[in-house]
């Protein structure tokens, strides 16, 4: 059976800059307003992320909009 590299998961790149923010999951229930486990279930599928979270994230988690739609971006 020939090697098959594992998928990238969609906006990975946007839970590895909130990781490199310093946020884990209760950091992140925090200033999302959501208890430890689902902020964990948003950093591990980031496709699960709304507009209200990513506002919390900038309101709450003082991440400046330019810093977050990059992130999106990626």
């Amino acid at each position: 059976m020939p090697y098959k590299k594992p998928e990238r998961v969609p906006f990975q790149g946007f839970s590895e800059f909130l990781r490199g923010k310093g946020f884990t999951s209760p950091k992140l229930a925090e200033v999302l307003g959501c208890c430890p486990n689902t902020a964990m279930k948003k950093l591990k599928r980031p496709g699960l992320f709304t507009i209200e979270d990513v506002g919390r994230l900038y309101r709450k988690g003082h991440i400046p909009l330019t810093e977050l739609r990059e992130a999106i971006k990626e």
